[in-house]
């Protein structure tokens, strides 16, 4: 009798080898010493606030990627990076360090609902890997740096319920990933600048509680904003 074949059941190991392999390595990446270039600008950003971050090391820990509100990724076998910090209501007192610049593979960074004071350094502006920035609710003042348009690849910007200033800069004709800015609560003036024309992703705009004035001049032809009706009433300016 001729025997059966046995590459079916090979394969079937080698498959199975295969997903415990994806399975460990996701699993264990975060164990490993992340890089010299996420240490240096998270453990300097701890320095500059007033009090720690509360279940972070004080010092001497490589593994970052285990501290509450860092988020991580392999980017080769032996490559872990700092891709995300959710420090959302940390308690956290302080200025926003421009240390933050060096996670430059950070997408996501949340530091809402703190007390973080002072203005958003330029420096910061330079993560053009930044898809979401939050800092909502906080005690920032000062007016927003022109800096936003380096943030190419911006889905959301949220920056509501703080002291800021002066004119929205005209500076959205690169963002056009942007699908929600929420700027409510905060003290802005003029006009509403033309290049949110250009964001055809957009599909929140909160300008609710500011003073803001004139004619809404602005084409969304190419998309559809589901609160732009609710915007205008909030203004009080006229459709």
């Amino acid at each position: 009798m001729r025997a059966s074949p046995t590459y079916p059941c090979n394969c079937i190991l080698l498959l199975l080898l295969f997903l415990v392999y994806l399975e460990t390595g996701a699993t264990n990446f975060h164990d490993r010493s992340c890089s010299p270039d996420d240490l240096r600008p998270l453990y300097a950003f701890v320095r500059s606030l007033h009090r720690g971050i509360r279940d972070w090391p004080a010092g001497n820990s490589t593994r970052c990627c285990r501290w509450p509100g860092v988020h991580c990724a392999p980017f080769s076998p032996s490559a872990v990076r700092v891709v995300g910090l959710d420090l959302s209501g940390k308690g956290l007192d302080g200025v926003l360090s421009p240390s933050l610049t060096g996670l430059d593979k950070l997408s996501f960074l949340n530091l809402s609902s703190n007390s973080f004071r002072g203005s958003i350094p330029p420096e910061l502006l330079r993560l053009n890997l930044l898809e979401v920035l939050d800092l909502s609710s906080n005690h920032l003042s000062g007016e927003l740096p022109p800096g936003i348009r380096n943030l190419s690849n911006l889905s959301r910007l949220v920056v509501s319920s703080n002291g800021f200033t002066g004119n929205i800069p005209d500076v959205f004709h690169d963002l056009r990933k942007l699908e929600v800015l929420s700027a409510k609560s905060n003290g802005f003036v003029g006009r509403l600048p033309t290049s949110l024309s250009s964001c055809s992703m957009l599909t929140v705009l909160d300008l609710w509680n500011n003073s803001l004035g004139g004619r809404i001049d602005l084409d969304f032809r190419r998309g559809f904003m589901e609160q732009y009706t609710n915007c205008c009433e909030q203004l009080g300016l006229p459709k």
